[in-house]
């Protein structure tokens, strides 16, 4: 009796450990993974969007409104920040405008400066020198402005100098009073977009076609409705992208990328150029994610394949134990439905109770595992990382992953478990015992063939395409089936192949134990190959565990080597 209950205990670690760890999958799966998107598209540069050209039919006003309406129904729900800047035509040099030659002017290159009210400049920029020039300026017909300081080092100017300038369009006079020079500020966050707003370098220069442009001038939006004329306008939107869900990633996709045909057919918009790597992000993210997914799945149906294969062993273990009563029984006349029923109240809440046990500790492996690999234990402080792995206690959804794979695997166990019950008579199938037991029913029909013929078509399969589908749109590409199958196929192939060979292999060990002079070698070759299914199966599991842990170990090792060539081509 007391060998029962530790064949018992061995189905009752099994069903716990399975269902923990697939809990622990389950929920890193559906909680894990969306929060480490949100994560990613928050921190991740270049989710912004830019858009520079001319006004159209409105005024640099209006046209703003309508660029800040567009962006806002293209991500409906997601808070942006907006910023806008004004330009003016190109300014030229007037005779003795400038102390010296511009640095970097050579013969037949023409210097050229351009005017600009940027949105917010002052909370973005440095000063070096000087004051941000004040609405109105120091006497009539000056223009206040502010220049960069790399700009106002090539131009010889000081604050305080009078820039005289020719509107190169409407041919008008200005004069510009430098109040203050400046230097962009290294930003981050949601304001690392800003300087996109302006289409000069940093360094104060930009040559192109025989013309080098200097500045901006910064300039105040009133001067735009006095002597300087508004040509093209520049916008940046910034968009906080936490706010964007995992499923969501398709359609912000597709609208973003609508949004450029909008603005072609807009009266208020046309001739408007947008750049934004926002699609090209999204689709990123979209195809790290559904690899996240797929080695998630991989993992899951490994240990399934496994679960499944410890458990069978241990019902048969179980019923090889109860073989006598189980004949006792059926002689006193009990049926098959009275003893699946007595094994039914012993088995169903045995495999309950562990596995909502296992869930619970699955609950919080997935906690440990996310917050190691998010950089953050569970409970701990910091910034940048995401609070116990972006797994909540308080969450539904946590819960409802966990109790997901928890019922999955009290299914799986209590089939197991069942099955030697429900096969047939004891009878029957103690006539197929001994050297005619060592291939089972499914085995002789060819369902062991076939799923090795499975197994070598998943792995030429693999090796002949790429296994991870990616989306131009941004949608998280659909988990392949080849590649989540392909590992247990070739687990479970592997294991029917061990026992279509065991039986030949233990008939020659039978063999050439007899053939030798030593009796413990002959009697063990002989009983082994009596039995060769139920003596080798231990061995079969221990085999099975160490090939899951390799292939497991091959993954985290693929992975790992492929984040650093990544890295590598990224930092150069």
């Amino acid at each position: 009796m007391a060998a029962h209950w530790v064949v018992i205990a061995a189905a009752a670690l099994t069903t716990l450990a399975a269902a923990a760890v697939g809990a622990a999958l389950a929920v890193f799966a559906g909680q894990a993974l969306p929060q480490a998107v949100r994560h990613e598209l928050a921190v991740a540069p270049g989710n912004s969007l830019a858009a520079a050209g001319p006004f159209g039919t409105g005024d640099a006003q209006s046209t703003g409104a309508a660029l800040k309406s567009a962006i806002g129904g293209a991500l409906p729900g997601v808070p942006f920040t907006f910023w806008s800047g004004t330009w003016s035509n190109p300014l030229g040099l007037v005779a003795g405008a400038l102390p010296a030659r511009p640095a970097g002017v050579g013969a037949g290159t023409t210097p050229l400066l351009e005017a600009a009210a940027l949105d917010g400049i002052s909370s973005h920029a440095v000063l070096v020198a000087g004051a941000w020039p004040a609405p109105a300026g120091a006497s009539p017909g000056e223009v206040p402005a502010a220049l960069p300081a790399t700009s106002a080092a090539l131009l010889h100017l000081h604050v305080g100098d009078v820039l005289r300038l020719l509107d190169r369009n409407t041919s008008a006079r200005l004069t510009f009073t430098i109040t203050g020079l400046y230097a962009q500020q290294r930003l981050s966050g949601a304001d690392a977009a800003y300087w996109q707003l302006d289409s000069l370098p940093a360094s104060g220069s930009s040559a192109a076609s025989g013309f080098i442009t200097y500045g901006p001038l910064i300039v105040p939006p009133a001067a735009f409705s006095g002597p300087l004329s508004a040509a093209t306008g520049t916008w940046v939107a910034e968009p906080d992208m936490a706010s964007v869900s995992d499923s969501e990633l398709s359609s912000t996709s597709a609208r973003i990328t609508a949004l450029e045909t909008a603005m072609n057919n807009s009266n208020a918009l046309s001739g408007m150029q947008l750049n934004s790597n926002l699609p090209s992000l999204l689709a990123d993210i979209g195809s790290d994610l559904a690899l996240a997914r797929s080695l998630l799945a991989i993992s899951g149906l490994q240990l399934l394949v496994l679960a499944v294969a410890a458990l069978l062993a241990v019902a048969r273990l179980l019923a090889a134990q109860r073989e006598g009563e189980t004949a006792l029984l059926l002689a006193r006349g009990a049926t098959r439905w009275q003893l699946t029923r007595l094994t039914a109240v012993e088995v169903v809440p045995l495999s309950l109770l562990t596995a909502l046990a296992g869930g619970a500790a699955g609950v919080w492996l997935a906690r440990v595992l996310a917050g190691s690999l998010y950089g953050q234990s569970p409970g701990a402080g910091g910034t940048g990382a995401l609070a116990g792995g972006g797994i909540s206690l308080t969450a539904a959804g946590t819960w409802t992953d966990a109790l997901a794979a928890t019922v999955v695997m009290v299914v799986v166990a209590v089939a197991a478990l069942l099955y030697p019950v429900l096969r047939p008579a004891p009878g029957a199938a103690r006539v197929r015992r001994g050297r005619g037991a060592a291939i089972a029913g499914a085995t002789r029909a060819g369902t062991d063939l076939a799923l090795i013929v499975l197994a070598v078509l998943a792995g030429w399969q693999l090796r002949r395409y790429s296994a991870v589908t990616t989306s131009s749109t941004g949608a998280p590409a659909a988990i392949d089936p080849v590649l989540a199958l392909a590992p247990a196929l070739a687990l479970a192939g592997g294991t029917v192949l061990t026992l279509r060979l065991l039986p030949a292999a233990a008939r020659a060990a039978d063999r050439l134990a007899a053939g030798g002079r030593r009796l413990t070698a002959a009697l063990a070759g002989w009983q082994f190959s009596r039995q060769p299914l139920r003596q080798g199966g231990a061995a079969l599991l221990i085999v099975m565990a160490v090939a899951t842990g390799t292939l497991a170990l091959a993954q985290h090792q693929s992975w790992t080597r492929s984040t650093a060539d990544q890295a590598a081509f990224t930092a150069g």
